[in-house]
């Protein structure tokens, strides 16, 4: 995931100016991420707990879906002031759910595979 925030960070940063600045680069990218994972939490039905569902297609599933946003929103949260208390949630939906869902116990198995970057 860091791979390709680096690079949206890259492109965005020739035409706007305040993805330069890696502060600000931070806290943005760490709000869209926040606004995703709870997007994904109100799309994915609650029966996730007990039912598992496609959700692009047989091999990546509501709760691969679930479990990379939550991941992704603490990892993007991390130091970022204004989001604590989002973090903390999300450490703690991540650590839930795998605790609930044995199998998503290896990152790799839940970490979004990026087409462009694997040439």
């Amino acid at each position: 995931m860091m791979m390709m925030c680096h690079h949206f960070q890259q492109e965005l940063a020739i035409a706007c100016p305040a993805a330069r600045d890696q502060s600000q680069y931070n806290q943005a990218w760490a709000m869209m991420c926040a606004f995703r994972a709870l997007a994904i939490l109100t799309w994915i039905a609650p029966n996730v707990l007990h039912t598992n569902r496609p959700w692009v297609d047989e091999s990546w599933t509501s709760r691969h879906a679930l479990l990379a946003a939550m991941t992704r929103l603490a990892e993007a949260s991390n130091n970022i002031a204004d989001l604590e208390p989002v973090h903390t949630a999300a450490n703690l939906l991540t650590q839930a759910f795998q605790q609930r869902w044995l199998k998503f116990e290896n990152p790799a198995d839940i970490a979004t595979q990026w087409p462009a970057f694997a040439a």
